[in-house]
């Protein structure tokens, strides 16, 4: 029987990683909002296929968005990261994150094409950009041109690894805040919106913990 939602929040409130594995997860923009703000999960009302201790299983898809569309919903304080096109992209465009930021999660809109990106901060913290394709440029394009400058270049390839997702995949990209250190997860989708995997792209050393 698929999991309710508190059951999953337990899940989440443990392991994100766990929780990416066992939950379809879709994200809903909040347009071009950065920062920390108050995100809702709930659940879509149908159900798609997880992966729980390596069995594949239904269970609910849920949805994590500004806005809650359903009358049960858990808020969770969140760090959004917005989309930007390639080729309007200006320093303003990357989100710059620190220990000031009073959230545990990180989200970004589901990548279909584009690339999600992460590096070292001049001065401390963590740089997250979105870039989507856009003119003359391909998702493929648009990753290795990122790869120059980011330490993490997430984005359309030839294969699904932690590096790139190939074609027919979506992915849902999620960090989560330990300690002060983040690690973000990319959870990928096939058409049905089934989960086929889940990868870690990012773990912040913990040679770099902040210190208040």
């Amino acid at each position: 029987m698929p999991q309710t939602l508190d059951q999953a929040v337990q899940v989440l409130d443990r392991d994100l990683e766990e929780f990416l594995l066992r939950f379809p997860l879709s994200i809903t923009s909040a347009g071009q909002s950065k920062g920390a703000m108050r995100f809702y999960l709930y659940s879509h009302g149908d159900t798609a296929f997880g992966i729980n201790q390596g069995v594949r299983m239904k269970e609910m898809r849920f949805r994590l968005g500004p806005k809650s569309l359903a009358k049960n919903a858990k808020a969770l304080q969140c760090i959004h990261i917005p989309v930007s096109p390639f080729e309007q992209l200006k320093p303003d465009s990357i989100s710059k994150v620190t220990h000031y930021d009073a959230a545990d999660y990180l989200v970004t809109t589901q990548l279909t094409g584009c690339t999600f990106a992460i590096r070292k901060a001049k001065g401390g913290g963590l740089e997250f950009l979105h870039v989507q394709p856009k003119g003359d440029f391909n998702g493929m394009e648009v990753q290795r041109a990122v790869q120059k400058e980011f330490q993490v270049s997430f984005g359309r390839g030839s294969g699904t690894d932690s590096t790139t997702y190939g074609e027919n995949t979506r992915v849902t990209v999620m960090g989560a805040r330990i300690n002060g250190l983040w690690t973000v997860y990319a959870q990928y989708q096939d058409s049905s919106g089934s989960v086929t995997k889940v990868d870690c792209i990012y773990k912040e050393p913990s040679s770099v913990a902040y210190v208040d």
